[in-house]
Order: C-alpha cells, then sequence, then structure tokens
C-alpha cells in the first residue's frame, strides 16, 4: 500500500486525529490514535510511518525502528521513511545500518537532496571525509536548503588557483566558520589571494588574523575584484582533506587590547559554557546540574564565559561556584579569544565559543549530547578537528548527569597535571609551532606565525628567516627577499640569511645581486679548501695566460653540471682549467672544451695558482658573462660510447623514452622530487613508445609495475654512460635530479615534471621553458602535492608525441597522407597540441591544401599564443593564398617573440622583396646563412667584402643556392668592377662556367672546388645587392648581360628546323625543391600542342620521364651540356615559355622574348600582379588565378598565342 494512499471510514478519522496531535506537539496521544488506526487497517504505511515519528518524539527508540520498518514494509521504497530511519539509526549510533538505509535511499531515489544530506553527516560522523565531503555539497538542494552569499562569478571547483583571487562565503552557524576557515591556508598554499565573506564585523574581525587570508568583509562592503568563489564549507572537498591532512591548530591568535580584563583568582582557570542555540536544545545542560563542580571552588576559579545568560543561572552558579561573569567584556570574538587565552581550561556545550576554544588550541572539554553532531563523531574522547579537545558524551537515556559526573572525576586529575593547552604566548612558543607546521609542509599557517613572531619579538633574526623562508615555497621570492634583508639588517654576518637572498634574487631575475649573496655559501667551503689563492673576479679584457686555475665541484651533481657550463668561458682568458669533480663524473667532465684535466674527488690534487667553488664562477666571470649562457650543447658523449649505445639503441620505428623518476633523498620538507611507480605506468603504457629505465637503484619490483620497460642502469658505470645513451634517444623525461641538468647540457630533448614550488634555477615559473636550457620543458604541479595531474599531462603530451614521431616517420618515407592523418589525430588530443597543429598545417600546406592548413596553424597559435614557427609557417600560408597583409603581421610576430629565429627572418626578407622593399628585404634575406636548412657560408677565412670602394684588389663572388639565382643576380658585377679591381666568379659546376665568362667585368670564373688564385676579399654573390645597396628604383636593367656563344649559336641553328613553323622553347618541369607548386603536370599542357604552325623545342635539362612528347616536340635534353648550349639555342627561338626556373632567367637575361608561367604564389623576384618582372622587363609574367590551377594558365596562353605578334599585325 502506498503511505500516501488516503485512509477511508473510521481508519481515516484516527489517522487524521493523530496527525492533528502530532502537529500539537502530543506525541503520546498521537501515538494511541494511530494505533487505532493500524488496529483496523495494519497494512496503513502512513499511520506505521507517523506513529514511528511520535515514537521517536517520545524518546521510544526501539518502537519507532519497528514502525518505520514496518511503513516501509508495505510500502517498501517510501523516500520519506527511508531518510528518517537512517537518521534514528545514526542518532541511536548504529552507523553502519544508517548508512546502508540511506544509502539505498539515494539509490532510488538519486536526486533526493534530503537524502544525500543525512547521508552525508553518516559518512562524516564514520571519519569517512572523501566521500562525505562530496555529499555534503547537497545541503544546498535540500527541502530547506543552506543559504550562502552568491556574488554571482564562477565557483571554485577545484581548480588551479596559482595567481588568482578567490572571495570564500562563510555559511551555516558561527562555530562553522571558525572550524572551517582553517581551509584558507591550504588556497594560500595553491598561490591564491584569499578574500573572507562574514555575517558580521565580529566575526570578520577575529576571522581576519587567520593564516592565509588576506581580507575579511562584512554584507554591508562591496565586493572586491576576484576571479571565483566557494562556499567555506566546500573547502574540505576541493582539498581532498582527509582524517589525516586536516590542518592542525591552533590556527587563531590572540590579540591583546587596552580594555581586555586582566582575569585574576586562585588555582586553576576555568571558564564555563553550558548553553548554546536557543532553537537546540540538545545543546543545554541545566545549570543546577553543575553543583558537584563546588567541591573545587578552593582550587578553581570559575568564569562564566556564557552570553544571555538568565540572572537565575548566574545568581544559582554565583552561590554554588563562586562563578565571575565576564559577558560584560564579551563584546566581540576577539575580545573572547583574548580572554580564553588567560584560561586554563574552558568548559563548554557544543557552541561556538567551542571552536574557538579549540582553534585557538585552548585545552577544551566539550559536552555532548547522545545524539552529537557529525564532527565529533561518535564514541572515541578525541577531536579530530582539534587536538586539544577533549569529548564528554551522554550515556543512552539522554542525561546530563553522567556527563558532569566524567567532569568531575577528570578536573580532579587535571588539578594534579600539567596543561593540555597549546602555548602560544611568546615568539618562542610561535616559532615552535611555525617550525611543526613547516616540516608538514603547511607554509602558508607557518609564515603567518613565524610573522606572528617577528611582530611580537622585531628583532629575532629566527622568525625573519623563517618567514622568508616559507615565501620562498609559496613562490613569493620577491617578498621573501625583503624577509631575508630584515635577517641581515639583525645579523650581518650568518650566512644562511644571505644565501636564502641570493637565491630569492636569482628567483626574481636580479643575476648581479644574486650571485653576490649567493657567494656566501662558500663560507663553509673555502675553510676544507687547500692553501692557495682564490680567484678574484676577472675584469673586461683580462688574460690569465699561464695560469692554472683549480675549480672545486660542490653541492650537488645537478649543479656540477650546471654551472660546467662556465668553464669554457673561464678557458676563453687563456687559464688552464683543472676541475676537481666526483669520480662519477670524471670521464664526461673531461671532455668538456677548456678543461685541461678533470680529477676525482680524494686524488692527489695538483698545484694551482689560483682556486675557486664551482658555483663561485658566475660572480668571478660576472663582468665577462653578465647573462645566463645558454649556448648548448656545451657537453659532448664520448664519440665511441654514443656509437656502442646508437647500435644497440637501432632505430625500431617507435618513439625511444628515458626515464628517471627518483632522485637523492634530501630530506628536507618541500624537497620530495620522487615518483611512484603508479604515477608512471600511464607513460609506459603509452602505444609506438619504448620507455628506457636509466634510474639507478630502481627494484626489480618497481621495474615489475611498469610494463614494457627495458633496465639500462646495470650498463651504466658513470654519467659518461647517460650521457651516450640520452643522445640516443628521442625524449627523456626525469624529475628535477642531475640527470634533467644532463640532458639540458647535452642539447637533448627533456620533459621535467616539477613541484609546485620549484628550486630558484626553475624561475621564471609562467615559461614551461628552461632559462638555463632551451631544450628543456617543464611540467609544474598546478597544485602544491599534485601529481597526478601533471602525470596525467605528461602521458597526453607523450602519446601526441608518439604521433607527431609516427607522422614524421611517414612523412618521410613520403606517405604524406598517412602522416597528416597522425597529425590529426594528436591535434585533437587535450593540452599541448600546438606541435601538432603546427606539424599538420606545415604538411597540408605542402601538400597543396592551403585553407586546411590555415585553419590547424590558426589552431596552433591560438593554442599556444607564443609560439613563433606556428606563427612563422601560418605567415607562410598566408602568403600563399595570396593574403600578403596577414602574412607580413604574423611573419612579424614571429620576430617579436623570437628575435633570433633567422628561418622566420629569411621568410620576412622574401615577402619584403616580394612587395618591393628592396632595403630592409636584403637585409633579411642575410638570415638564409643561419635559418633551418641553412646556406653553407663559403671562403669564411678570407675577409669579407664590406661593399667600400677597393681599388686594385681581387674579389671572388661565389655563387650560392640555384642555378636561375646566379644567372639572376651576375648582372651586379659590373657595379662590383666600378669598386674593386679584378672580379673572380665562382659558380656551382660547369653547367654555369662558360656562360657566366660572358659576364661584363668577370676576369675569371672558376668551378666550387677549384684552386682559388690569390684573393684579397670575397662577397656571397646574393649579397651584392645589400653589399651595393640596391633599391627598387636602382635595380640594374641593362639586357642583355649575357650573351651566347657564336661557335654553338651556328651549330644548333643547323640543328633546329626551318620549315616556316614558330620555334617555341619550352620547360615544364622544375627540381622539386625548393617549390614543387612551380612544375605543371604535362599533360596539362597537350592544348598547346594541337596549335598549328608550331615547333616544339624540350628545354628541359633532363628527361621527364613521366611525360609523353607529341610529336610536334623536338627533345634535345640529350644534346644539351650546360647553360650554353640552352643560350645558344634560345638565340634561334622566336618564343621561350618556362615555368619559373633557370630558364625563364636564362631567357630574360639574354633579352630573349619570353613568357614565364607562375604559380598563385610566386617567388618574390616576379613581384605581384604586374604582367613583367622589375628584372627582366622582356618577359611575360602568366599567373594561376588560384592555388594549383594551370588550366586557366594554359588556357589564356593558348589565346596569347593565337593571337598575331606586332610584326604580324603590321604585314597583315
Amino acid at each position: 500500500m502506498n503511505r500516501h494512499q488516503r485512509p477511508k471510514g473510521s481508519v481515516a478519522v484516527w489517522y487524521r486525529l493523530g496527525t492533528r496531535q502530532l502537529r500539537q506537539n502530543r506525541p503520546d496521544d498521537a501515538a494511541a490514535s494511530f494505533r487505532q488506526a493500524l488496529a483496523q487497517d495494519p497494512m496503513l504505511a502512513a499511520a506505521w510511518h507517523n506513529l514511528a515519528h511520535a515514537c521517536q518524539q517520545m524518546r521510544q527508540y526501539d518502537h519507532a525502528l519497528v514502525s518505520y520498518r514496518r511503513a516501509l514494509q508495505y510500502c517498501p521504497n517510501d523516500a520519506c521513511s527511508l531518510n528518517n530511519l537512517g537518521v534514528l539509526l545514526r542518532e541511536l549510533g548504529r552507523l553502519d545500518e544508517s548508512l546502508q538505509v540511506l544509502g539505498q535511499l539515494v539509490s532510488l531515489y538519486p536526486d533526493d537532496g534530503d537524502g544525500h544530506w543525512n547521508l552525508a553527516l553518516s559518512l562524516l560522523m564514520t571519519r569517512r571525509y572523501p566521500e562525505g565531503w562530496q555529499e555534503y555539497e547537497w545541503r544546498f538542494r535540500r527541502t530547506l536548503p543552506v543559504r550562502v552569499h552568491d556574488p554571482g562569478s564562477p565557483r571554485w571547483q577545484g581548480e588551479a588557483l596559482e595567481g588568482k583571487t578567490i572571495l570564500l562565503c562563510c555559511e551555516q552557524a558561527y562555530g562553522d566558520s571558525i572550524q572551517f576557515v582553517r581551509f584558507a591556508a591550504g588556497l594560500a598554499d595553491w598561490g591564491a589571494t584569499v578574500l573572507l565573506h562574514c555575517p558580521d564585523q565580529s566575526l570578520a574581525q577575529l576571522l581576519a588574523g587567520a593564516p592565509g587570508v588576506s581580507r575579511t568583509m562584512t554584507p554591508d562592503e562591496p565586493l572586491p575584484p576576484h576571479d571565483c568563489w566557494s562556499p567555506l564549507l566546500s573547502l574540505p572537498l576541493y582539498l581532498q582533506t582527509s582524517q589525516e591532512s586536516i590542518p592542525a591548530c591552533p590556527y587563531l591568535f590572540a590579540g591583546k587590547t587596552a580594555s581586555q580584563p586582566v582575569l585574576s583568582g586562585t588555582g586553576l582557570k576555568v571558564g564555563l559554557v553550558w548553553s548554546g542555540r536557543s532553537t537546540d536544545p540538545q545543546r543545554a545542560c541545566p545549570v543546577q546540574l553543575l553543583a558537584p563542580l563546588a567541591r573545587f571552588s578552593r582550587q578553581v576559579t570559575f568564569f562564566s564565559l556564557q552570553l544571555n545568560s538568565t540572572r537565575h543561572d548566574l545568581d544559582l552558579l554565583q552561590h554554588l561556584l563562586g562563578i565571575i561573569d565576564l559577558a560584560p567584556h564579551l563584546s566581540d570574538f576577539q575580545a573572547t579569544a583574548g580572554i580564553m587565552q588567560q584560561l586554563d581550561l574552558i568548559i563548554s556545550i557544543d557552541s561556538a565559543p567551542a571552536h574557538l576554544a579549540g582553534a585557538l588550541g585552548r585545552e577544551t572539554w566539550l559536552l555532548l549530547h547522545q545524539a552529537p553532531d557529525w564532527r565529533w563523531g561518535l564514541q572515541h574522547a578525541d577531536s579530530d578537528w582539534y587536538p586539544t579537545m577533549r569529548l564528554f558524551r551522554q550515556p543512552a537515556g539522554e542525561s546530563w548527569q553522567p556527563v558532569i559526573d566524567q567532569v568531575v572525576e577528570a578536573l580532579e586529575q587535571r588539578l594534579n597535571s600539567s596543561a593540555a593547552s597549546i602555548p602560544v604566548a611568546d615568539t618562542g612558543d610561535l616559532l615552535t609551532l611555525g617550525d611543526r607546521l613547516r616540516e608538514q609542509e603547511q607554509w602558508s599557517a607557518a609564515h603567518h606565525l613565524y610573522r606572528l613572531a617577528a611582530w611580537l619579538a622585531p628583532n629575532n633574526y629566527r622568525a625573519a628567516l623563517c618567514a622568508g623562508g616559507c615565501l620562498m615555497f609559496l613562490n613569493r621570492p620577491d617578498e621573501a627577499a625583503t624577509w631575508f634583508r630584515q635577517a641581515i639588517a639583525l645579523n650581518p654576518e650568518v650566512a644562511d640569511a644571505h644565501i636564502n637572498l641570493g637565491m630569492a634574487l636569482l628567483s626574481s631575475g636580479n643575476l648581479q645581486e644574486g650571485w653576490r649573496e649567493f657567494e656566501w655559501r662558500s663560507c663553509a667551503i673555502t675553510a676544507q679548501l687547500p692553501p692557495i689563492p682564490a680567484l678574484p673576479v676577472i675584469p673586461p679584457n683580462s688574460r690569465l695566460d699561464g695560469t692554472t686555475v683549480l675549480i672545486h665541484a660542490e653541492q650537488g651533481l645537478g649543479d656540477l653540471l650546471q654551472f660546467a657550463r662556465y668553464l669554457p668561458l673561464l678557458a676563453t682568458t687563456g687559464a688552464q682549467i683543472i676541475v676537481s669533480v666526483p669520480a662519477v663524473m670524471q670521464r664526461l667532465i673531461a671532455g668538456l672544451t677548456g678543461v685541461s684535466r678533470a680529477v676525482s674527488h680524494g686524488e692527489l690534487l695538483p698545484e694551482a695558482d689560483y682556486q675557486l667553488p664551482l658555483l663561485s664562477l658566475p660572480e668571478c666571470l660576472s663582468e665577462l658573462v653578465p647573462a645566463i649562457p645558454v649556448q648548448v650543447p656545451y657537453l659532448l658523449p664520448d664519440p665511441a660510447l654514443q656509437a656502442a649505445w646508437q647500435s644497440q639503441l637501432a632505430d625500431n620505428g617507435v618513439l625511444k623514452v628515458g626515464l628517471i623518476w627518483r632522485g637523492s633523498n634530501l630530506g628536507k620538507s618541500g624537497y620530495s622530487r620522487a615518483l611512484t611507480t603508479e604515477l608512471l605506468r600511464p607513460l609506459t603504457e603509452v602505444e609506438q613508445t619504448t620507455c628506457y629505465s636509466l634510474q639507478l637503484g630502481a627494484s626489480s619490483e618497481e621495474l615489475s609495475q611498469l610494463p614494457g620497460i627495458i633496465d639500462l642502469a646495470p650498463q651504466i658505470t658513470d654519467f659518461a654512460d647517460t650521457a651516450a645513451i640520452m643522445v640516443n634517444l628521442d625524449l627523456v623525461i626525469s624529475v628535477d635530479t642531475s640527470t634533467a641538468h644532463l640532458a639540458g647540457a647535452l642539447g637533448c630533448r627533456c620533459w621535467v615534471p616539477l613541484l609546485f614550488a620549484p628550486d630558484w634555477r626553475w624561475y621564471p615559473l609562467h615559461d614551461q621553458g628552461s632559462r638555463w636550457y632551451p631544450s628543456l620543458t617543464t611540467f609544474r604541479q598546478h597544485i602544491p602535492g599534485r601529481w597526478q595531474p601533471v602525470m596525467a599531462e605528461l602521458a597526453a603530451a607523450l602519446q601526441g608525441e608518439a604521433l607527431l614521431y609516427q607522422g614524421h616517420q611517414l612523412g618521410r618515407t613520403g606517405r604524406r597522407e598517412e602522416a597528416i592523418e597522425k597529425f590529426r589525430a594528436a591535434a585533437v588530443l587535450p593540452d599541448r597540441n600546438g606541435p601538432a597543429f603546427l606539424n599538420l598545417g606545415i604538411y597540408l600546406r605542402a601538400d597543396g591544401k592551403l585553407l586546411q592548413a590555415k585553419e590547424a596553424l590558426l589552431q596552433a597559435t591560438q593554442a599556444d599564443p607564443g609560439y613563433p614557427e606556428a606563427w612563422q609557417n601560418l605567415g607562410l600560408t598566408h602568403q600563399g593564398l595570396g593574403e600578403l597583409p596577414e602574412a607580413y603581421t604574423c611573419l612579424k610576430r614571429a620576430l617579436t617573440l623570437r628575435p633570433d629565429y633567422s628561418t622566420a627572418r629569411w621568410n620576412l626578407g622574401l615577402l619584403q622583396l616580394l612587395l618591393g622593399e628592396y632595403r630592409p628585404g636584403f637585409e633579411n634575406f642575410e638570415a638564409r646563412f643561419t635559418k633551418l636548412g641553412a646556406v653553407a657560408r663559403l671562403h669564411n677565412t678570407i675577409p669579407a667584402w664590406d661593399g667600400t670602394s677597393y681599388p686594385g684588389k681581387t674579389i671572388l663572388i661565389h655563387a650560392e643556392q640555384g642555378y636561375g639565382d646566379t644567372l639572376q643576380f651576375v648582372r651586379f658585377i659590373p657595379m662590383v668592377t666600378e669598386r674593386v679591381g679584378k672580379v673572380i666568379l665562382e659558380v656551382q659546376d660547369n653547367a654555369l662556367r662558360e656562360l657566366c665568362q660572358s659576364v661584363p667585368g668577370v676576369t675569371t670564373t672558376i668551378v666550387r672546388g677549384e684552386t682559388l688564385p690569390a684573393i684579397d676579399c670575397q662577397a656571397p654573390l646574393l649579397s651584392l645587392p645589400r653589399l651595393l645597396k640596391i633599391s627598387l628604383e636602382t635595380l640594374p636593367h641593362k639586357i642583355p648581360y649575357l650573351t651566347a656563344d657564336k661557335q654553338k649559336t651556328g651549330y644548333w641553328e643547323s640543328r633546329l628546323p626551318h620549315d616556316g613553323r614558330r620555334r617555341i622553347g619550352i620547360c615544364w618541369k622544375g627540381r622539386p625543391t625548393p617549390d614543387p607548386q612551380r612544375s605543371i603536370p604535362f599533360d596539362e599542357l597537350r592544348p598547346l600542342f594541337e596549335l598549328a604552325g608550331t615547333c616544339w623545342i624540350s628545354l628541359q635539362a633532363e628527361q621527364d620521364q613521366t611525360a609523353r612528347l607529341p610529336e610536334v616536340m623536338i627533345d634535345l635534353s640529350n644534346e644539351i651540356n650546360d647553360f650554353s648550349d640552352t643560350a645558344a639555342i634560345m638565340g634561334y627561338l622566336d618564343l621561350v615559355i618556362s615555368i619559373d626556373s633557370a630558364v625563364a632567367h636564362l631567357a630574360g637575361a639574354l633579352g630573349a622574348p619570353g613568357i614565364v608561367l607562375l604559380p598563385f604564389a610566386p617567388d618574390w623576384r616576379w613581384a605581384l600582379d604586374q604582367p613583367h618582372s622589375p628584372w627582366y622587363p622582356g618577359l611575360q609574367l602568366f599567373r594561376q588565378p588560384a592555388p594549383g590551377a594551370w588550366k586557366p594558365v594554359i588556357t589564356a596562353l593558348c589565346n596569347a598565342l593565337t593571337q598575331p605578334s606586332p610584326a604580324e599585325a603590321s604585314r597583315g
């Protein structure tokens, strides 16, 4: 029967009567009426439910339990009966049964807010906190929901908070806010600025002093700007609080005020609170029951902390206990805290003062009802929340008398024992508490205590030092430096503050002062060194020729690897460098440039003129090297070892990844850098990767938990072995230990998972790179102590890396479509997919899919706006689509992000040349020597010509790049001869030798590799426009500047037909690099070969094996030996038609009539939207109207060829 089914007849009369009596608070009469109804209808579930309710009010709990179960027997899934039964079972201490019933309720009704709320209370009471906090969020969806101020900003749900401001809003009762404000320090540890919205000024004033709280405010104040907000009691959920991680007490501290009374009295001072909220009678103990405490009136002075007590209660207690009423002095919470600080013991009912006493760390005895609030649990006498609190519980029967009896017995024992309060009376107490919190890595709370200690004792050196130290672990080095300076002012000769100030300054980028302060660490080192003079700071241009400098490695192996970069710089002064290093480093460091000898620690040290600890080199060289030297690699592996490992780690088509997950155990708070195998396992499960363990000391159990890993550690004897292995891997993943520094020093790609507050050398933290190691990428904890998100990010990145690797492997073998699919798969992975979009865009662009490429590259820039490679390639794609302003902007953006990005500078130069901006264009064109796929610099040992007049001297002009470039740029040689006496022209090979000898001003033409005559200076051929300061207006147009050999001209005249047909030479295919889009598929040319009266001559230097030549075409490719042959042939052609190739340049240089067929995005030398090129006025330009569209070009060309020439028109 449904509980909501309406009863009928006399049953209904009794049921309605019982219901009315229950509402009138007459549970005994109601119970009798419901029993009458049930006597007539035993299956009436509603009557059983209400009878249970009446029995519960009469404290007949066994009857109530039976009645609820009978109600559920006849209405098995009734939500209200299940809820009330679950609550009753909890109040009776039968928590397992309560959890079962309430679990059934929420399983049946997942949206039942009351069920979830009560399930939360039962879970929390059993100390199952993680589950309980999750269910506790349903408090806002109860029938009577908890009210909390909602500012309308985004609600925080556990996201990273570094650099953000969060507003916490108090909720429920005062005691809840006092209990839960302790979690604000945890948010400050996450890097948040914490604001707290309080219901009134009294609470705001108290909680303003809580650790981590930057500011409190009341409802009448405007809300300051903030990023997100959270109800205060939601913090344990998102901070993942367990019983073990509840923040410690005390966390509130009483300040002294002038109006605060000084408590006096005999013996123990005990404060009493006997009544809580008037709305909860279970939290009130009748004062007459406190009479047994009178026996202690000569040993104890009792003080009333009870607000709103009746005159009757106070008179009775004054008569029984001689109690002193402090209520007039309890104007607010802060005043109450000040008084509690003077008491030895607070005895209180469950109330806000009890929470305040516990938060202050005062000894507190709490008197609890039989069915207490969830936070006090069941049975145990201690509190998870307040370690100085002792719980006194009602036994069955809800009587307070047994509780008072327990208190009397305990008080008698207390008079003969020491206090349980946590002392906070002086600076020493606060420092001790701060040390304890620092060991627990509760940095904000510890800093709060050290700051209080410094306020109480402004001359306390340790308080200032430790306050600064905590701020370093909160990633606030600038503030830390202020505290360290304060400590130095108090004790200038103690090294600790100076060293810590040095690290704070180095973290902030203040290298000059940082190195100077960091030198204080050498105080402890120099006493252990041999009696050799210390190397002083080296002034600029100083030399140390003929001296020997002994450098001592110090601190950790990572420090040695990091600072070894300074040894080659020291060697440039002419000194002989000897380094004393640990034995495991000896082989590796011995091969470092500039190191004459590496001596293992323990060996006899050689004589030397100077000595220095290694980490003092930055200060010693500060005038020579003011910035961090980042040239990598500065360490190189032994070639023989590298070759041996290369054969052992042969390429098997998958990504090779080295793993190091544990460094040295430093045994200090804040330095736990080890990863567990459980965290590492997702890395070893990424497909298409092979993971290699480089972890020394890894146990067989650890390795067994990492599927597929190959252990190389047994073959590693020292760091020379590790270095040789690393350079044969595709990627190294290492925690912050010496192997990460080794990978960086070798220039190997390395991912480094970092703590939230890492060592000073990893600053600045907003950048995922390293200012010390360009090849390293850092994955820093966004939340202190949380490695899981970092490892998930690493695993996703590794999965993407594996896909990128496969894509590149496929691309190298010409399987471009498959490569593109791999890049697409990598691009859809979450986070760090900028490289995937970049490579997808590059390959799509190479495949001619420019619109898709643009979309991919736009997504790359959105994924990482600071990604210069993405901007550069997006610029090239815009250029390919004819979107030149956008291309210009993108290339400029790439150079803004990385001014030394030579490839972007070169491409910007090409675009500027295309736009006619020749002066800046040719300046940027010089980046061809340093760009990716750089043009080789030739003849560097010969002085470079700077464009000035150099009469009577001999200059070598050497060709570079393609034949077309040489043919185009030799026009500038006559201008060079005006400034320099003789010009020797070096060309690529014999294909150009004979032709280029015809260039005016060339004394001799030689081929690259031949012996050079006496030369005074040299210049690359393509640098001449820059050296000669050529602009579009001053570009030389004297054409022809090349001439064909007359002898060859006669020969080729005899080889060509003389039958009245037009003789048209054609070149349709060039090299696949640099631009495959320049070539035309031969079949697209077929309409040309149908034109009547035309003989076609192939000018292809090599046969096109894919082309079926028509009968109207003569193929001379087997007879053309060099460009002088081609030039001679052109002299007897009516027209030359060519793609952008050397043939086109040759026709232009000879002044031969010609047509150049250009792709949509042409090379810079053909300009834009013009029928002619500024370089070759005699050549006509036919341009693609869209990328890849050759058909309209061929159609236009056919139309042009069918029109009579001007000469023919005049004859007609």
